[in-house]
């Protein structure tokens, strides 16, 4: 198939550059008619072809230019000739090249499976009907298989041409009660099925990968895209209001509701209890993406310009990421948008303009790239928030979950934060009730802690249903996507501890972040977590109630937090992210210490650290300390107020909690920690 269309030397310059200066060049060079022809080369952007592979014959290109992964133009100087074309995966085609014209021809891929299903339903039925290019791709074999995901349970059939499969049922990838709402998903828990199909026929081999998923992802959040299948937790949904025109309607599953908005605008649902719940669907091409325009967040736009995620997807397009980068393979999770759905994404928009990404970078492949795909690259607002209009202040909880950066980074094999963080104590710290109230919040609760360190009022964020769950210290606790003050990895730089005025550099580094959590506040009757003061060596009282600085050297070596508690338990394997779990690698001890002086050494009474601490709280009249975890009691910081007294009459009763409150005190900062002790036991000889 192609077409041809006159070129004369007027109009040459109403071709894109370079080709325009180029043929104007050979037309008017010296004052002679050498006239060139253009052939320009497509295959159909879902085919997976690239076309950096293809070859020709005869050897006459005097120029190749290369528009995305879909489209290469051959300029060829001198009389008409036929060009054979080739690639690997498309049928063979010839082409006659015509002085003076632009002939289009479409290469055919040896076997087309259709495009991706992104949201195929739950427990559904799907057929793949492979289609075979030319004669000699229809005497080929298709052998199938499934890479990852729930078993699809495939039949082949008609050699492989036709293949059927099965969805996973919601219960099979979330069991249990589903969190009131909009149920997030992520690639992880969204079911996706990875199908294989290799086709081969006389020695020749085309390999294709297809993905069939039940859900599109979703982080839980209010702002939905257009087309996108929401899943709902909850009981008797219906839809109250919506857009006058709309067809969409609420649809049963075994135990759950779906709903496919088809339409922009605020939809309301209500469910059986009369709890309402506002979608705000749009798309993402019409959605405003210049979030800073009229001063209305011009801070966070230009803090989140800065980051990677809003440039790393141009930086993969102009070959910045190394050969091995393959920007269509990061189109998910390095734009906006769900590839495969009519949402106004990234994809859906280079689709309905005919331009593919380069399967790997080039210079100038992002600036050659169409102005409306790049306005939808990069993680730009609605990459976190969604497209359509700001939530109601009572929705915005949902943007605190880790289920909103769990929509690319809960991908194992490659990433596993999420799922690491899943697995720590900080994914369930607002369990309770009495985690979730005053003072407790600020370290129990994401919106809690943002509002002890100045970021945002805990007011601001609404509250969410008791029904959805813990959402503990999630990610924007620690990292900030859009704030100011932010260092590697997006951590946030938060201010000081009172307590703790120490300008160490591992401070003020990425472990800053863990201090507020870790060290007693300005003000408490009782230290909490108190691992950071330890390593600091402050927040001590002395025997006389003055502060009580003590020895340091971690601190003072520049070693933080996140240097030693960067590990998981091995049983989560990921190429990046495990260290979420934040467990201690004895390995990285290795690096300054011997493997024999790693476990904490006795002191001069023969006993460690929280042995002493033990027996000094018993003194002090108090019941069985927790040294540890694991004893099923609350720490000390969280029995009754009235069972500790004021730490200004009671300087050792502070000191011995700050040594029980962390259980690597002995690892920490032993010799901060015995400091301490000392104190308490001289508090306790003065005493009546």
């Amino acid at each position: 198939m192609h077409r041809q269309t006159s070129i004369p030397a007027r109009q040459a310059a109403l071709l894109a550059p370079p080709i325009a200066l180029l043929l104007s060049w050979l037309l008017l060079a010296c004052g002679k008619p050498a006239v060139p022809s253009v052939v320009a080369v497509e295959v159909p952007l879902a085919s997976g072809l690239d076309l950096a592979t293809l070859t020709w014959e005869p050897a006459v290109v005097a120029r190749v230019d290369r528009v995305g992964s879909a489209r290469v133009e051959l300029t060829v100087a001198g009389p008409a000739i036929t060009l054979e074309l080739s690639h690997k995966e498309a049928c063979k085609a010839r082409v006659r090249t015509e002085p003076g014209r632009l002939v289009e021809i479409r290469l055919v891929p040896l076997v087309d499976l259709g495009p991706d299903r992104p949201q195929a339903g739950f427990d559904a039925e799907y057929e793949i009907v492979a289609r075979a290019g030319c004669t000699m791709a229809e005497k080929g074999v298709i052998a199938w298989r499934q890479i990852a995901g729930p078993d699809a349970g495939l039949r082949v059939e008609e050699r492989g041409f036709r293949v059927r499969g099965r969805t996973p049922a919601l219960a099979t990838i979330r069991p249990g009660t589903l969190p009131w709402g909009i149920v997030p998903f992520s690639p992880a828990s969204r079911g996706e099925q990875v199908l294989e199909a290799v086709w081969r026929a006389d020695g020749h081999e085309v390999r294709r990968v297809l993905r069939v998923a039940p859900t599109p992802r979703a982080t839980g959040g209010p702002g939905v895209g257009v087309n996108h299948l929401v899943t709902l937790g909850g009981h008797g949904w219906q839809i109250k209001e919506g857009p006058p025109s709309r067809k969409a309607q609420i649809a049963l599953g075994p135990g759950f509701t779906t709903l496919t908005p088809d339409l922009e605008g605020v939809w309301t649902l209500v469910d059986a209890a009369g709890e309402e719940l506002s979608l705000n669907v749009g798309r993402f091409d019409t959605t405003p993406l210049d979030c800073g325009r009229g001063d209305c967040h011009p801070a966070e736009v230009a803090a989140a310009a800065r980051g990677r995620m809003v440039r790393v997807l141009a930086w993969g397009l102009e070959g910045e990421l190394g050969p091995s980068y393959d920007p269509r393979c990061a189109i998910a999770c390095h734009s906006v948008g769900e590839p495969g759905l009519d949402d106004g994404g990234f994809a859906s928009v280079a689709q309905e303009l005919g331009w593919a990404p380069p399967s790997h970078g080039r210079p100038r492949g992002w600036v050659t790239a169409p102005a409306p795909v790049r306005r939808l690259a990069g993680v730009g607002c609605g990459g976190c928030h969604g497209p359509g209009a700001i939530p109601a202040r009572k929705d915005r909880w949902s943007a605190l979950r880790a289920d909103t950066c769990a929509a690319c980074h809960d991908a194992p094999p490659r990433y596993g934060h999420v799922a690491a963080w899943a697995r720590t104590a900080m994914a369930k710290s607002d369990a309770t009730q009495g985690t979730r109230e005053a003072e407790c919040a600020s370290c129990h609760t994401t919106a809690g802690f943002l509002s002890a360190i100045g970021a945002r009022p805990t007011r601001e964020w609404g509250t969410p249903p008791a029904s959805v769950g813990p959402i503990g210290i999630a990610c924007a606790a620690c990292h900030a996507a859009h704030g100011k003050d932010t260092g590697r990895a997006l951590i946030r730089q938060v201010p000081a501890v009172e307590s703790l005025k120490l300008a160490g550099a591992a401070a003020k580094g990425v472990s800053g972040v863990c201090v507020p959590c870790h060290a007693p506040r300005p003000g408490e009757s009782r230290p909490g977590a108190t691992a950071a003061a330890l390593w600091l060596g402050g927040a001590g009282v002395s025997s006389a109630g003055d502060p009580l600085k003590g020895p340091a050297a971690h601190a003072e070596a520049g070693v933080g937090c996140v240097d030693c508690h960067a590990a998981g338990d091995g049983k989560l394997t990921v190429e990046r992210g495990a260290g979420h779990e934040f467990r201690s690698d004895k390995k990285r001890c290795e690096i300054c210490h011997d493997a024999g002086d790693l476990e904490e050494k006795p002191g001069k009474d023969g006993r460690r650290v929280a042995e002493r601490a033990a027996l000094l709280w018993a003194r002090l009249g108090h019941g069985p300390a927790r040294p540890g975890a694991g004893n099923g009691r609350q720490p000390p910081h969280a029995e009754a107020a009235s069972a500790i007294r004021d730490r200004v009459r009671q300087p050792a009763e502070w000191n011995v909690l700050l040594v029980l409150e962390d259980p690597a005190a002995g690892v920490h900062n032993a010799a901060y920690a015995r400091l301490l002790l000392d104190e308490a036991e001289k508090a306790l000889g003065e005493m009546p």
